[in-house]
């Protein structure tokens, strides 16, 4: 997979003319398109209406392997490219209402073609839809899908030449809302002739010309009495071609754009690559999607949405984490500073009244004592702490401990204090109020 074009560094594009394909792979550096590679292979692709494969196939092998191809877009700029405004009472189901329309309205055989709607979005009604249908031969777009799975090279669209003509001009606004126009590109053996009404096209008409057998003057002329019917005086003309029109004579306006037809091509077809990317609607004769594609130009924002997502949840995990660990080791704190006051009480009344006291003993049982109930983040014995309500030690003697607990506490505690003190034994259980039971202990 070439990473760069789906990171949107580098772009590569397939354009497939009736006698050649150009491949170019173009950079986007801040607010200009430059050129890093391009090449016109001249091959036979388009001959007397059809498609001609081992040809389309050669010539596709030839600069898979040159330059490596993994992921493209690829525009046509062959004839036979087909459009029809067709009004349908809305539906849930468009697909299948221009089906049925075409077949009792087109004389096409709809199985030979490949077709896309898109609504005309100017125009919304409640009751009816406005679509501007573009159709394709079948055996054009079957035959790329063919090679392109064969070798395992992912499209990003497959478009035709109008789409790129289009966007540019709009990109460009060298079409107004307000006016009409009639663009007529050429670029190799295609005359394409776009109507546009306040933006939108309304015709298309894609047709291969011989200027040899005839004169691109009459041509033109030809084309514009086709569409007089359905424009106003105040029309424009633009004429954008490598061709000169010498002694052309009409009355509308015609502006000749100085800008040749490649460059319109490119700057139209990275337009279309922004479209694939923001997942935009735009004509595409892919049958599903590239979503793997999608998915890896959007990988950078996943991982950056991931990570932030991700830091933010650790964030409010951990600071919620300490505040209720902060809180334990408070309570810990309180409850293990009230066992060692009521330990040096009790530690000094019985030295204060025994002679020849072994202290040391002494405090080794109350250090374990202690730490019994110092085990880290043990809530049940932290708490057990306050439980402690008498402790006897009486020379030569075991050492006698009283705790106070709940009730319902009273298997578990007994399970933890037995097995921390083997020789601890139970001498002595006694209810008293509030559900709380006294438990007197003598540790041998």
């Amino acid at each position: 997979m070439n990473i760069f074009s789906l990171n949107k560094q580098f772009y590569d594009l397939l354009i497939v003319n009736i006698n050649s394909i150009t491949y170019i792979r173009f950079i986007k550096k801040q607010q200009s398109l430059n050129i890093v590679k391009i090449e016109n292979l001249e091959v036979t692709i388009f001959k007397d209406s059809l498609l001609i494969f081992d040809n389309l196939e050669k010539g596709l092998v030839s600069l898979i392997s040159k330059y490596k191809l993994s992921s493209l877009g690829i525009i046509l700029n062959l004839p036979n490219i087909l459009t029809q405004r067709i009004t349908l009472a809305r539906t849930n189901n468009p697909r299948e209402a221009i089906i049925n329309y075409l077949k009792v309205s087109s004389p096409l055989s709809l199985e030979k073609y490949t077709f896309f709607y898109k609504e005309d979005r100017y125009q919304l009604s409640v009751n009816v839809s406005n679509f501007n249908v573009v159709f394709v031969p079948k055996d054009i777009i079957d035959s790329l899908l063919a090679i392109v799975e064969k070798y395992n090279l992912i499209p990003l669209f497959i478009s035709p030449i109008t789409e790129a003509i289009y966007y540019y001009l709009l990109n460009k606004t060298l079409v107004d809302f307000n006016e009409d126009y009639i663009v007529f590109f050429i670029e190799k053996q295609n005359l394409i002739s776009l109507l546009i009404k306040k933006l939108r096209i309304e015709k298309i008409l894609i047709d291969e010309i011989n200027l040899e057998a005839q004169p691109l003057n009459v041509i033109i002329d030809k084309f514009i009495n086709f569409f007089k019917a359905n424009i106003a005086p105040d029309t424009k003309i633009l004429f954008i071609s490598d061709y000169r029109l010498d002694n052309f004579q009409t009355n509308f306006q015609t502006l000749f754009l100085d800008i040749k037809p490649l460059e319109i091509i490119i700057e139209g077809s990275y337009l279309i690559f922004e479209k694939v990317f923001s997942d935009q609607e735009f004509i595409d004769f892919l049958p599903i999607k590239s979503y793997f594609a999608y998915f890896l130009n959007k990988l950078p924002s996943i991982i950056i949405f991931t990570l932030v997502y991700a830091s933010l949840l650790l964030a409010i995990i951990s600071g919620v984490f300490l505040f209720f660990n902060q809180k334990l080791n408070e309570e810990i704190l309180i409850y293990q500073k009230n066992l060692n006051d009521q330990l040096l009480v009790l530690q000094r009344n019985v030295v204060n009244n025994q002679e020849n006291f072994d202290v040391d003993k002494f405090n080794g049982i109350i250090n374990k004592l202690t730490n019994y109930f110092k085990l880290s983040y043990n809530i049940e014995k932290a708490l057990s702490l306050s439980a402690l309500s008498n402790l006897e030690f009486v020379k030569d003697q075991p050492l006698g401990l009283s705790f106070i607990i709940n009730k319902d506490n009273k298997d578990q505690f007994q399970t933890d204090i037995s097995k921390e003190f083997r020789l601890i034994e139970l001498t002595k259980e006694e209810s008293i109020a509030n559900n709380l039971l006294k438990l007197d202990f003598i540790l041998k």
